[in-house]
């Protein structure tokens, strides 16, 4: 009889109008708490911890939605990229992805339309993931959890870390290669301590691919690793396009000719950029435009032709790298330039004589990995106006196949390399040896 009467209680509890007005303001409060919560702390509750998609394209439309960006390329699989990139399959190797974010809410739903089929063409159990993201105030955070969690669905090893605005970048003053060689290498620990290589097919890793937040198609980036494979290289790097309209190489800072060469003469950069009142001027008001590679002919008929060729050192926005070279007994690591050191061997007031990336591909040299590769196909971009103009990944390929091969790769390094110290393209370049730092 107890029993009863305490069913019927209940019973009537659950259907009075009070009751169903609280509860409703309860589930209320407690939802926009949790969609909240992700720009607070990590350990806070999240609203997809409870409410996560069931598919790819549910994790798909939650980002799109997620993001005030709604522009992504449009990207087409050809037939002939099957079967350009089946090789990838039949011979797989393990293939460790590193990323690094910072405030990027408008490229991050590239990589979720994208990502999906890069994974499925490189092998689920054969790919690691690790992205570090830092400093970001945008809804990075929100978005790589999202990403965090369709990998799990996809059942892909990883590492996604998030500090949003508990680590800031601090990048100004001189900073900034420091900063990044040291979040670069925050992202490749996974690599470096061993974890990763556990957690995959084989037990260890053939290559390392960066992706730079850039947009692109994922032919962008198999092409990278085809490359790379097809030519036996050490390194193989995309093409990076200018984020403000522009129709030069991005990256010009890393970027050197087998010769040393920098790509662009700096003073037709300058007339390109701050050009006289007697300049003709391009449709968007510069200067004309500064030639390509205009001390190396055979280069640039190549580079025109969208054929891979040997370079010093590369980086731009995407780069695949021989895995062994991060691990013993080389020990690549991100770092600053010897000239950014005091005499104790400590990060001067001021650490921005040389990159980080083009560091990566000096160590690479000095360990004997010197087979360097550009690969023109595979250009990338840091808007989606000049992914539209500069993509490659729709065109035809060499009717020659034969003619993507770099056969007279050079084997030692240049004596000398053009040095544009701090950046400065807007200067004389300063010649010195390739391994002064």
């Amino acid at each position: 009889m107890a029993a009863e009467k305490a069913r019927l209680a209940l019973t009537n509890i659950l259907h009075s109008k009070r009751y169903l007005t609280i509860l409703a303001t309860a589930i209320a409060c407690f939802l926009v708490f949790t969609w909240q919560a992700p720009l607070v702390a990590d350990n806070v509750p999240r609203l997809d911890k409870y409410f996560k998609p069931t598919s790819i394209s549910g994790f798909q439309r939650r980002a799109y939605k997620l993001s005030d960006e709604r522009a992504r390329p449009t990207c087409v699989r050809q037939r002939f990229h099957e079967s350009r990139y089946k090789v990838l399959e039949e011979n797989p190797r393990a293939v460790f992805i590193a990323i690094n974010f910072y405030q990027n809410q408008e490229v991050i739903p590239t990589f979720f339309q994208e990502f999906p089929g890069i994974v499925e063409r490189l092998g689920r159990k054969r790919v690691y993931v690790s992205i570090y993201e830092n400093g970001s105030e945008d809804k990075s955070q929100q978005l790589l959890r999202l990403f965090d969690d369709m990998l799990t669905y996809m059942g892909v090893p990883h590492r996604v870390i998030t500090r949003g605005r508990d680590e800031y970048s601090h990048k100004e003053n001189g900073h900034r290669i420091n900063v990044l060689a040291a979040i670069r290498n925050a992202a490749m620990e996974p690599l470096y301590s061993g974890e990763a290589a556990r957690q995959v097919q084989g037990g260890m890793f053939d290559d390392v691919l960066w992706i730079n937040d850039v947009y692109h198609c994922q032919a962008d980036i198999l092409e990278v690793l085809y490359q790379k494979r097809l030519q036996g290289a050490n390194q193989a790097c995309a093409v990076d396009w200018a984020g403000w309209g522009d129709h030069v190489i991005y990256d010009r800072w890393v970027l050197r000719t087998i010769t040393g060469k920098v790509f662009y003469i700096w003073e037709e950069l300058v007339r390109w950029m701050y050009p006289t009142d007697d300049d003709p001027r391009e449709p968007d008001g510069r200067g004309p435009l500064p030639r390509l590679l205009p001390y190396d002919e055979a280069d640039r008929r190549r580079f025109e032709a969208h054929l891979p060729i040997q370079v010093f050192s590369c980086w731009n926005g995407a780069t695949a790298i021989d895995a062994s070279a991060f691990l013993e007994p080389n020990n690549l690591r991100f770092r600053i330039a010897k000239a950014d050191l005091d005499e104790g061997g400590r990060p001067k007031e001021v650490t921005e004589m040389v990159s980080e990336c083009f560091l990566s591909s000096v160590d690479l040299w000095k360990m004997g990995k010197g087979k360097v590769a550009l690969a023109p196909r595979a250009s990338v971009a840091y808007n989606t106006w000049n992914y539209n103009t500069h993509r490659k990944d729709q065109l035809p390929l060499p009717s020659n196949s034969s003619d993507e091969v770099i056969t007279n790769w050079v084997r030692d390094p240049p004596e000398t390399v053009a040095f544009q110290d701090n950046a400065a393209w807007n200067a004389p370049e300063r010649w010195a040896p390739w391994d002064e730092q």
